[in-house]
């Protein structure tokens, strides 16, 4: 029965959620529960969370300073905008606090992280390997007070803890004809491991393990429009990238010219929540292709111009009909 009166409260506060109502009217209903998340900054890049796709989140919390969840899975049911969780907890009179984070935010999502604990301040994720190429989101609730007497969700506005990047190739070389396919493309330099602390700014330290970023596939560049790399997730910080990538020219369908080419970026500089676009651009020196510079041309001199005559025997019109 309480379960039960539990659903009716969450969907009670989904339809109530746009107009910021925060009662839930449920008798007898003092189960704790938590509010749809909302994540900032959405894009379109498949690795992204955002508010439209999450599924699932985990939630620590502590109540009068002890442990109360830790790492519970929150998940939207079958009816959308209602979130549960398995080990219903009531609320009783007292302190509450609560912080969360969402691992690539999709339902039954193995988390990748090693340690996490939340003391009521920092909410810490020890070793996070970025590898994975999963966006991680944190948040702490910041309505955690005075809950306990109105019997509302706890409501997370999640913010991305990682950097994204991704690498936009240009051409110079002609129409769409001179199309140019970039083969195993990969970024080095970077560290791909962490620790990460959030109070409502993330930081990260302690970074290591190297880590290689490579595109899933092949891509093409035109001159009518770019080339562009995957997306990768990063963990925030200052580095030296070297991106190396092979470009093959399909020279008017004829001859293909290969060449390995790289570049190095140096003091790139990534912080949490940003995202990072890096062109360059393939010229006829990169290709070692013959090219024309531009063209001048000498302005006439009038002097040169002399008076003749037009008539039928030097050239004038006729008519040809």
């Amino acid at each position: 029965m309480k379960k039960s009166l539990l659903l009716m409260g969450l969907a009670v506060a989904a339809f109530t959620a746009c107009t910021n109502e925060e009662t839930i009217e449920v008798a007898d209903s003092r189960m704790l529960s938590f509010k749809g998340a909302f994540v900032g900054n959405a894009t379109k890049a498949v690795t992204d969370v955002t508010t439209d796709n999450i599924k699932e989140f985990y939630v620590y919390g502590r109540y009068n300073n002890g442990s109360l969840f830790t790492g519970e899975r929150v998940y939207e049911s079958g009816t959308e905008g209602t979130w549960i969780y398995d080990d219903l907890k009531q609320w009783t009179a007292g302190t509450y606090d609560f912080a969360a984070y969402s691992d690539g935010g999709a339902a039954n999502n193995a988390s990748t992280t090693v340690d996490v604990n939340w003391d009521g301040s920092d909410l810490t994720i020890t070793d996070y390997n970025a590898s994975v190429q999963k966006d991680l989101v944190v948040s702490i609730a910041s309505n955690a007070n005075d809950l306990a007497s109105s019997n509302v969700p706890v409501e997370f506005n999640f913010a991305h803890a990682l950097s994204m990047i991704k690498f936009t190739i240009q051409s110079e070389l002609g129409d769409d004809a001179n199309a140019i396919t970039i083969s195993e493309f990969t970024v080095t330099g970077l560290n791909g491991q962490g620790n990460l602390t959030y109070n409502g700014t993330a930081a990260w330290d302690d970074l290591d393990t190297p880590a290689t970023l490579s595109n899933a596939a092949e891509f093409t560049t035109e001159s009518s429009a770019a080339g562009e790399s995957d997306p990768f997730v990063v963990i925030p910080q200052t580095t030296s990238l070297t991106v190396k990538f092979t470009a093959t020219l399909n020279n008017g369908g004829d001859v293909n010219v290969t060449k390995n080419l790289q570049a190095t970026i140096t003091d790139a500089t990534w912080q949490p929540g940003y995202k990072y676009n890096y062109i360059a651009t393939i010229t006829g020196a990169n290709m070692d292709i013959i090219t024309f510079a531009e063209p001048t041309v000498t302005a006439w001199d009038e002097t040169n111009w002399t008076t003749g005559s037009a008539t039928d025997n030097e050239g004038a019109l006729t008519n040809q009909n």
